[in-house]
Parts: structure tokens; sequence; C-alpha cells
């Protein structure tokens, strides 16, 4: 007997003691654990906080060209370097970034993937609270610190080679893909012809961007960088760490609660409450590869962060300016029951009805590889690298939890319903069964539906609350 037909067996009092007698039972123990995860991200933020407080520079930001936007900054000459400077996968991501077919669905206002070289001057005592390791240059001489996210220890320029002499603080914003050398010493590097530009640093220029309300186009437009830093790899391996447990909790209390309920279904969840306990391996391995999807990308984000960092820049455009503005407007109007219903709309209407369900009905699959690929894109896009992103999941992990599960139990149906036409095919009883998958798409539709409305309103609430 194979796993679907033990599960719709007449009850037995082993399936009665496997099956949570209560939702309330059900949920006790995954709610607990979820409460200890979020008190623990708390905790993980705070030292966020706290390392960045610390940190000098950590709050900087950086113009690569143009007049000041203020009193106080410090000027800078920039150059960019051939993309061979890159790492391998950044060279891959940069070359595909700068294609024509991808340019063209990008906004021009969001830079190609490159690494500078900019010359600025700073005393003894100024570079040693910057530097991780390593020293400053010495006058005259042909050296230079690194960036957290550069990768060479020595670089040619103008058929030179500069040696990296330090490494610059995790901290440092504004200077992590830069290669920094004494301003004074090598004027000629910067000369006109070669390219260079001159713009201007500020180390605590988010206070003042802060102040000014500078929209986040136009501070793209003006080619600011900075303004956060990279987290110590050890504070995100254990975000991630605890984020990974609150989805196993989420996913034990959502599997627990759908099989109290399916103890004994009635109303419009019946067909895909018994599809869950008739499917049991199958619902939990969705969850399995889904979350290996998702979090084997957050860890990737560790070795490749220039991915994460352009894939929350064009995450940001997407949402002031892009297709989902609607969305962003939403959240800026304050309105919380706006900001709800715009975020359902988009990821149950449209991400998930009219995207996965309905084309899976006819091309069988679908649905499911698109969502295993958005939960690698999430997971690479949202993996908290960068300081205040632990702090963010501390609430949004929540929102997480939520919204992933109702992708997950989506995506689960959307398997099952080719599942129960080739049963149909194989028994003679195809009429039968495509009822009964059909069934299961619509109950497991409704189920989705309410379970991204809960979590919509839960995620306006939240974001609009604490920004």
């Amino acid at each position: 007997m194979d796993d679907s037909d033990a599960s719709i067996a007449p009850r037995t009092p082993v399936n009665e003691l496997r099956a949570p007698s209560s939702a309330r039972a059900a949920l006790r123990g995954p709610v607990y654990l979820l409460a200890l995860a979020v008190t623990v991200l708390s905790a993980l933020g705070w030292m966020e906080r706290r390392a960045e407080e610390q940190q000098p520079w950590s709050h900087a930001i950086l113009a690569t060209e143009g007049e000041p936007l203020w009193d106080g900054t410090r000027p800078i000459h920039v150059r960019t370097l051939p993309q061979d400077s890159l790492a391998p996968f950044d060279q891959i991501l940069a070359s595909a970034l700068d294609s024509p077919e991808i340019r063209a669905q990008l906004p021009t206002d969001i830079p190609s993937i490159t690494e500078k070289l900019v010359g600025i001057t700073l005393t003894g005592d100024e570079w040693g609270p910057l530097l991780a390791s390593g020293r400053p240059p010495r006058p005259g001489a042909n050296e230079a610190v690194a960036g957290d996210f550069t990768h060479l220890s020595a670089i040619t320029v103008g058929g030179e080679t500069y040696q990296v002499t330090g490494r610059l603080q995790r901290g440092v914003a504004g200077l992590t893909t830069s290669y920094v050398v004494s301003f004074e010493d090598h004027k000629e590097l910067f000369a006109e012809s070669t390219g260079a530009t001159t713009g201007w640093i500020d180390p605590n220029g988010v206070d003042r961007m802060q102040a000014s309300d500078m929209p986040r186009n136009e501070q793209r437009q003006r080619r600011l960088y900075g303004g956060s830093a990279p987290n110590n790899p050890w504070l995100t391996t254990s975000a991630i760490l605890t984020l990974a447990i609150m989805a196993g909790a989420g996913s034990m209390g959502h599997i627990r609660l759908f099989r109290a309920l399916g103890h004994r279904p009635q109303g419009l969840l019946k067909p895909v409450l018994e599809a869950v306990n008739a499917w049991p391996r199958l619902f939990g391995a969705c969850h399995v590869l889904f979350y290996v999807c998702v979090f084997a990308a957050m860890l990737a984000a560790l070795e490749f962060p220039r991915a994460n960092l352009l894939l929350m820049e064009i995450f940001r455009w997407t949402f002031s300016e892009g297709g989902l503005s609607n969305v962003g407007s939403a959240y800026e109007s304050g309105n919380v029951l706006y900001a709800a219903w715009a975020t359902f709309q988009h990821n149950f209407v449209v991400a998930t009805l009219a995207l996965a369900i309905l084309p899976s009905m006819i091309f069988f699959f679908s649905g499911f590889a698109l969502n295993a690929f958005r939960f690698c894109i999430v997971g690479l896009g949202m993996s908290p690298i960068i300081a205040g992103s632990v702090t963010h999941f501390s609430y949004h992990s929540i929102t997480m939890v939520l919204e992933l599960e109702a992708y997950i139990v989506a995506s689960f149906f959307i398997v099952l319903w080719p599942v129960q036409l080739f049963r149909g095919v194989t028994s003679g009883n195809i009429g039968a069964e495509w009822r009964k998958g059909l069934a299961i798409v619509s109950s497991g539709t409704v189920l989705v539906g309410i379970m991204l409305a809960i979590a919509a309103v839960y995620e306006a609430t939240t974001i609009i609350l604490f920004r």
C-alpha cells in the first residue's frame, strides 16, 4: 500500500494518535519555538546595532561625481577598474547585467557591477580605526588598502602594480567594493584623461541624508553609494540558522494544524486538508525542497555578496518605480488596510493564482518550478548580510513563515493535479479523478488565499508601525 492509500484508509487508533487532537495542541510546541527564535533574532539585532554604532564610517555615503550636497564632506577621486579585477562569479554577473537583453528590463540608474580605485587624503590616525588588518599605504609607495568585497592582493593600474597592504573593516560603508590609495601620492592615476571623476564622501552621510528626505530614485541618479555596510559573517550565519529554525517551527506548526483540521474536515477546505493527510510524505518533501532553496541561497550570499546587493537594489526599484510601485505607494501612505490589500492583491491574485496555479492546470509543474526559482531569488536577495537586515528580520521573519508556507501549499497541490490526472488515465476512471483533482486545486486555492490574507495584514501592520 502506498503513501496515499495508507492515509485515506479508515481511521484507526494509530491514526488518532498521530494527528493532534486540536488546533491549539497542534500549535503549542511550534509557537513556543517561534517565540524563542524571535527572541534570539532580537538579540542578534541588538548586537548588529551595537556593532554598527561602534564602527567608524558605518553610515558613510559616497558620491562618485558631482558637487557635495552639504558642507563637511571629504573630496575623493574615483576611477573605474576593468571587469577582470572582479572575482570570477562577479565577472559573470557583471557581463549578464550589461547584456542588452537584461539592461532593457532594468532602469538606467542601476549601476553596473564594477570595482573602483578611490583616491583620498587621510592621516595615519584616521586610517587606524578603518582597518581590520594590515597597515595603511606608506607615503610615496605603490600601495593600497582594499574594501571587504574585493579579492585581489595587488592591482595593476596605468601600468603600475599596487600591493594591498591592509583591508578595511567590514563595517566601513561606501568603500566595500573599492581599492583606496593616497591621492596626494598618486594624483596621476586620476588625471582627466583616465576618465576619473571627482566626488565626495561623508562619514556621517546617513544622518544627513535622512534629514534631507531625498527620494531613493534621486539617490540612484546621483550615484550615491554606502549608507550601510556588511555584517560580520558569524552574525549573518547565526541569523540564517535562527531563521531556518523558525522555518522548521512554522512548517511543523502548519503541518500539525492541517492534520488536526483534517481529522474531520468539513466545508470548502475539506479536499485540500484530506489531500495533506493522504500525501504526508509529498507534503513534507515540498517543505524540505523549498526551504533548502531559500537557506542555501541565503548562505550563498555570504560568498557572492554582489548578487545580494544587486537583487536588493532591483527589489527597491521594483517597489518604488517598477511594476510593484503601487504596493510601495500603499506602504508610503501609512494606511494599513490599503497596504494589506495591495500586498494580498499581488501575492495571491497575481503571483500565485495568475502566474503559478492557473498556468499549471495546462503546463504541468510550471508553477512548482516557478516557486522553486522564486525561493532561490528570495533567499539570495534577502540574506541578512547587510547591517540592519537582522533587526528587520526580528519582526519580518513571521511574515516569511506565513507567506512561504502559503506558496509551499500551492506548490503541493500544483503537483497533485497532474498526479490525479495520471491516476485517472491508468485506472480508467479519469472523470472521477479529474473532479477530485479539481476539487483539491479549488480548495487549496481558497486555503492559500486565507493564508496570504493573514500574512498581508501582519506584514502591512508591522512594516508601517516599525519603519
